[in-house]
């Protein structure tokens, strides 16, 4: 993969940021997953932006009706998008950010002005193994050290009892 330049620096400072040591150019290989993340991330956002900033000036769009397109763009599952519509038809609708960046890490959904974060946990990835279960604990620690709490919400909770899910959201708020 080709990167671009400035991506080099920015994997220094997330490694610096994530406690991930740097010998002579190596990273050691049982974090070589969570650079490989990053940078996955990285890419598909800047895609997301370049082709977002190209049919804005295709179309000639307004700046208000640009951050309406921000405010809905896709999420990565299904129980996210499901979590998203219940908060917007709540009175939780537009106190939320989602894909929210914090640091190094990136979360589902952050409610900035409370320093909360709401993680939704499908089982099929977050408790596949015991690697991920410690990886998202890793994660919490890495947000609970910048001040942030986090809410971890089973994606089947949040397609069998979306009330529920929102109540506890509220409540931690």
């Amino acid at each position: 993969m080709i990167l671009p330049a400035y991506l080099e620096s920015e994997i220094m400072e997330f490694c610096r940021l994530s406690d991930i040591p740097i010998s002579d150019g190596n990273i050691p290989k049982n974090r070589q997953s969570e650079i490989w993340d990053f940078v996955k991330y990285r890419m598909k956002k800047d895609r997301n932006d370049t082709r977002a900033k190209e049919w804005m000036n295709s179309v000639k769009i307004s700046p208000v009706i640009s951050k309406i397109i921000r405010m809905v763009e896709p999420l990565e599952s299904p129980i996210e998008e499901y979590l998203r519509e219940g908060l917007d038809s709540s009175p939780l609708k537009g106190k939320y950010e989602t894909q929210y960046q914090i640091g190094s890490k990136r979360v589902d959904f952050a409610f900035p002005s409370k320093k909360l974060v709401v993680e939704c946990d499908g089982k099929d990835y977050h408790y596949a193994t015991i690697e991920q279960v410690e990886k998202d604990q890793a994660r919490d620690s890495y947000l609970a050290r910048r001040g942030w709490r986090v809410l971890h919400i089973e994606g089947k909770a949040i397609r069998t009892n979306i009330g529920l899910c929102i109540k506890q959201i509220s409540e931690a708020l």
